[in-house]
């Protein structure tokens, strides 16, 4: 069970910055005037170590089942959860309590599941996991498609602003759209180009399926480079054969098809056409790229199982005294990979308990509760508790609160979000990637300041943390 060092400076990054951005007297704008010393001081005395361990300690435990969603643990879990915000005096707000309902679908591919490309140098089949993954929206159990055309749009980004359009003059309806992960920014050296290396939104394999939809791709494919994504594909490839969470929400964002294969069969599946990939690959971060189609008849066949999961994100607020309608909200996912299968695990043992992920992120914000009910005189803007679901299967509860804030959209201030927090003890550095993006920037140099922290850069800025 992890330990938590009551005297160090984890301890009080869990709350410092929290107050500052949510008790801070200034406007919208960024402009910020001196935090009141009282309120902090109280609430930081009453954040105990032994209250968040003791949190991690029920959320980890056996009983718990690994907290898989939709599970005999997600019961546990939510109830625990919404007793406890109750408890500290948070006020629920979802639509059923501190309950919202997440709608989800497990699907889990048939390795049966397979690709057959058709072309002048022959065929070639792509078996699942071995050579590509591959997903569906939508709720049949087995996927057909044929598209007679393959094409390589580079990114696949369409950014005005940068004057970027990886799909202009490109037909790409009811055709295969390739593309490579990331956007071109890191390959400049200039940091007002697309971020420079950091990854922006364009970037995302999500925009990259809406930009491929708008168009009316039957399916689209990223190609897995192993050395610039810094992970092997077996272990895209295990990921992708576990049990998967999506939305079971009309109108999805995704083409018919989606997946990914490794770079090495990407070039096979070029080379069936006579055509070389690796010029290409150089070419996409150019001005001026444009893509290229290529004859490829592609057969697709999803076989998978399917069923629908009803699982909960956890929602409770403490109305701001000055500002009410504008919110800070605090998040963590309360969810892990459950259990093992019959006959798996380790020693016996089945069960994933999820200690620091996410057991420790879910404790904090129920601590930062804690600490803010204690105050007698109440942060200046409301401030919003979430636990979200399903993060392990692909993001789906913050994703889906996303889409449904039960809150205005268009008054959160900040979301600060608690992930696999180490009980490493006292640092004299941390990284808050993206912080230098938003207007919460000097607030959290002045926290840096106050404790003597320094902020080192995001070591990993192509990874979108």
């Amino acid at each position: 069970m992890p330990t938590f060092n009551e005297s160090s400076s984890l301890r009080r990054v869990l709350l410092l910055m929290p107050l500052l951005a949510a008790c801070a007297h200034g406007s919208a704008d960024g402009s910020q005037a001196p935090v009141d010393a009282d309120p902090e001081a109280a609430a930081l005395a009453s954040i105990r170590a032994q209250d968040i361990a003791a949190h991690v300690a029920v959320l980890a435990s056996d009983a718990y089942e690994g907290r898989f969603p939709g599970s005999a643990g997600e019961v546990k879990t939510v109830s625990y959860l919404s007793s406890t915000l109750a408890q500290l005096g948070v006020a629920p707000a979802g639509e059923a309590g501190y309950l919202q309902v997440v709608p989800l679908a497990s699907q889990r591919v048939d390795p049966a599941s397979a690709i057959v490309a058709r072309g002048a140098g022959g065929e070639l089949q792509l078996g699942f996991a071995e050579d590509m993954i591959l997903g569906a929206p939508g709720s049949e159990a087995r996927v057909q498609v044929v598209s007679d055309e393959l094409v390589f749009v580079g990114y696949g980004i369409v950014a005005p602003e940068y004057g970027w359009d990886d799909y202009a003059g490109l037909d790409v309806r009811g055709k295969t759209v390739v593309v490579l992960a990331g956007d071109p920014g890191p390959g400049r050296g200039d940091p007002a180009f697309f971020k420079g290396a950091a990854l922006t939104h364009h970037g995302t394999f999500d925009a990259k399926l809406e930009r491929a939809r708008e168009r009316g791709a039957a399916a689209v494919l990223r190609l897995h480079d192993a050395e610039a994504s810094g992970f092997p594909w077996a272990a895209l490839a295990k990921n992708g054969a576990q049990a998967r969470m999506q939305l079971r929400e009309g109108g999805s964002t995704a083409p018919t098809l989606s997946g990914a294969i490794d770079l090495s069969k990407g070039r096979e599946l070029f080379a069936l056409a006579g055509v070389d990939l690796d010029p290409l690959l150089e070419r996409a971060g150019s001005d001026g790229f444009r893509g290229v189609g290529v004859e490829l008849r592609l057969e697709y066949d999803l076989q998978r199982a399917l069923a629908p999961v009803d699982s909960h994100n956890v929602v409770g607020l403490i109305r701001g005294s000055e500002r009410p309608d504008e919110y800070v909200i605090y998040t963590a996912h309360w969810d892990h990979v459950g259990m093992a299968p019959e006959g798996g695990g380790r020693d016996g043992d089945r069960i994933f308990n999820g200690a620091v992920d996410n057991a420790t992120g879910t404790a904090i914000v129920l601590e930062l509760a804690r600490a803010f009910g204690a105050m007698k005189t109440k942060p200046a803007r409301t401030i919003l508790f979430a636990a979200v679901t399903a993060e392990e299967g692909g993001l789906r509860g913050s994703e889906y609160f996303g889409r449904h804030p039960p809150i205005p959209a268009g008054k959160i201030a900040v979301d600060l979000n608690y992930d696999g927090i180490l009980p490493i003890g006292r640092t004299s550095d941390m990284t808050l990637p993206g912080y230098e993006r938003t207007t919460l920037a000097p607030v959290v140099e002045e926290l840096a300041a106050k404790m003597g922290v320094t902020l080192t850069p995001d070591s990993h800025p192509e990874q979108g943390y």
